[in-house]
């Protein structure tokens, strides 16, 4: 006759594990991929210079990059002439190299060339070439338009350059800058009184700004009149700031007072900020960095979000662990009785049943029935 076994009760650390097991399978590890802006390059050429056979000439050239450059900065800066694919002639890399030298310090953006006495053959387009070693390894750049150089003869007739940008877009609310690079050819009053004017809208526009005055609003000149650049800064652009800018010289000369402007002027176009809405582009299209995720989530938010997960998980381990050690400190009820079938007794006899408050042990079943006895049989005649 088998023993009936009664199964153990589970401890509060069995109970755990698989819990355990649940919070590691379920915690939610936000596996946000934060994508990386696209690396932006700027590099800025004057498009034209003008200057006399015999001088000296600064062929201006500013660049920008978001790579990492290992340390300490390695850049060389590279100048071809003739056209995009011309010869090299001039490698920061190397040492003299003749009438050419570099004024600009790499290490804060500038790869200026300087060319000494002028030659009728210089006169052609030149283009610079940055290259940088970064953390991704060499990157190069080069500017597409270049600069044109014209070198006059000395009787060469008096003349003047406003050079300025077809075009400039910025979004609003933001702070643009207007290029406007001159040259002329006069020779000025010492000490030099050159005049920045900007007018807007057409030709003979209305005037903006006067650099002859003082606190025009959101208007500010950041260029140098002495060295040719006139550029205007206007701050907290509005829709209402796009238009058409005229660059306009007023210098003081030796021939008496010259006006140049350009003509064809720089238009400004001022985009509005784009709310965040649904789009209906196909999967693989989206910008990631720039989608309206970003723009309502930051890192912090992300990392803020994910430890309130965790203490909520956690909080539930306590709370059940809590309750399990309370269910175990609760006094254990009487285990049930277990009614077993003797063999060779009538399966319909049933046990008695034992009051709650009888000890199993203290039970006592009637001794069996003794089977009647068969009667003798006669021996067979």
């Amino acid at each position: 006759m088998g023993t009936p076994q009664q199964v153990p009760p589970v401890g509060w650390a069995g109970a755990m594990r698989p819990l355990l097991a649940f919070l590691l399978l379920e915690l939610p590890f936000w596996s946000v991929e934060q994508q990386e802006p696209p690396k932006s390059i700027v590099m800025d050429q004057v498009p034209h210079i003008l200057a006399h056979e015999g001088s000296t000439v600064t062929l201006p050239c500013s660049f920008f990059h978001t790579w990492t450059p290992v340390q300490p900065p390695q850049v060389t800066i590279i100048w071809r002439w003739q056209d995009f694919h011309g010869p090299v002639i001039f490698d920061s890399s190397r040492d003299k190299q003749g009438r050419y030298s570099l004024v600009g310090d790499p290490e804060k953006h500038t790869g200026s060339l300087q060319i000494r006495d002028l030659r009728k053959t210089d006169g052609t387009l030149y283009f610079c070439q940055i290259r940088v070693l970064t953390t991704e390894g060499m990157k190069m750049w080069q500017n597409t338009r270049g600069t044109l150089l014209t070198v006059m003869e000395p009787d060469f007739p008096r003349n003047f350059c406003v050079d300025q940008l077809p075009s400039i877009s910025a979004p609003e609310g933001s702070t643009v800058t207007l290029p406007c690079r001159f040259f002329l050819t006069w020779r000025l009053v010492q000490p030099t009184q050159v005049t920045i004017i900007w007018k807007w809208r057409n030709f003979h526009g209305p005037v903006i700004f006067d650099s002859s005055q003082d606190k025009q609003g959101r208007r500010s000149l950041v260029g140098d009149p002495k060295k040719g650049n006139g550029s205007l800064q206007i701050r907290d652009l509005t829709k209402a700031d796009e238009t058409r800018y005229f660059c306009r010289i007023q210098a003081l000369t030796t021939e008496g007072e010259k006006i140049v402007q350009n003509i064809t002027g720089t238009w400004l176009t001022v985009k509005r900020r784009v709310t965040p809405t649904a789009t209906s582009e196909p999967p693989g299209t989206e910008d990631n960095f720039s989608s309206p995720f970003w723009l309502f989530f930051t890192p912090v938010d992300l990392a803020a979000s994910l430890l309130l997960c965790l203490f909520l998980k956690i909080g539930t381990c306590v709370a059940l662990f809590l309750g399990l050690r309370r269910q175990e400190s609760l006094p254990h009820a009487n285990p049930p009785v277990i009614r077993e079938v003797l063999p060779h007794t009538d399966l319909s006899l049933s046990l008695p049943v034992v009051p709650s408050h009888t000890k199993p042990s203290t039970l006592k079943l009637p001794p069996p029935e003794k089977p009647a006895p068969r009667p003798a049989q006669s021996p067979p005649s």
